[in-house]
């Protein structure tokens, strides 16, 4: 009988002593310091490489900083003459998934001329102290656009009727997909004397 009761007591503590170490083992966490070094020791998101796009003729100066999903191609004044073009030089860029949505950034001799029929016209003023005016339209599937820059204020005795300007005509389907890139592009654009290297 006794060998009995020492055999159950000894199985007794047996079952107990399993059952304390599988319930210990299963609460068992890391040090909350190692868990915020595991969480911080992710590594961080590269910015969005981009290419910052200039031209200068004399006192014209374009600058514009582009995504690398886009293209462009500078066309200079000569170029510009060849092609009878309103614009003086200009770079044109577009995203590369939609070759056929160019918006052209340059500059005209002429003073800007919009019939304002049908045209929502909004003023803008970028984080660099550019200022101007957003021209937008849309007629059937096609957005038109035409942003045109303040021209800063010139010494007395001297004009220049000409415009630095955005201007382009993509699809409104596309355009919905690259708002938000132009609004990024639109920031970053440079024009002017007051921009450009001594």
């Amino acid at each position: 009988m006794k060998k009995f009761l020492y055999l159950s007591v000894a199985a007794g503590l047996f079952c107990l002593l399993t059952a304390c170490s599988e319930t210990s083992s299963d609460t068992v966490r890391p040090p909350a310091a190692a868990i915020a070094t595991i969480e911080t020791a992710r590594p961080e998101a590269e910015p969005p490489k981009t290419d910052t796009v200039t031209y200068s003729y004399e006192d014209i100066y374009l600058s514009v900083t582009l995504p690398d999903t886009w293209e462009y191609q500078v066309k200079t004044k000569e170029e510009m003459e060849e092609e009878d073009s309103m614009l003086s030089c200009a770079i044109d860029f577009w995203p590369a998934n939609f070759p056929d949505a160019v918006f052209h950034l340059g500059y005209q001799t002429q003073k800007l001329g919009i019939c304002a029929t049908g045209v929502t016209i909004e003023e803008f003023s970028l984080s660099n102290g550019l200022t101007g005016y957003r021209y937008t339209e849309s007629i059937e599937d096609t957005l038109w656009l035409t942003i045109s820059f303040d021209r800063e204020e010139e010494p007395t005795g001297q004009e220049h009727p000409g415009n630095y300007l955005i201007s382009a005509s993509p699809a409104l389907s596309e355009w919905e997909q690259i708002a938000p890139d132009f609004e990024q592009i639109l920031s970053s654009v440079q024009v002017g004397t007051a921009f450009s290297s001594p």
